[in-house]
């Protein structure tokens, strides 16, 4: 499973908030509540959020294996 508590935290520390986001279009809120309850999101978005906030994919999110097998 992605988790996202790692881009909620980098957000935070940088300030950018649902304001930020909706007066820059950054993300919109459908988007934004994705990331607030870990699910998946677009690698555009995702590109977009590396832009803005200077950093790597995984500095954005993290990976824990699941324990169901199969796909």
């Amino acid at each position: 499973m992605i988790t996202w508590e790692k881009a909620r935290k980098l957000l935070d520390a940088k300030g950018i908030n649902t304001n930020y986001m909706k007066q820059h279009k950054l993300i919109g809120y459908a988007t934004y509540k994705r990331l607030m309850l870990d699910e998946p999101i677009n690698t555009k978005i995702l590109d977009r959020l590396c832009n803005v906030l200077d950093c790597e994919p995984m500095d954005l999110m993290s990976y824990t294996p699941d324990n169901s097998k199969g796909a």
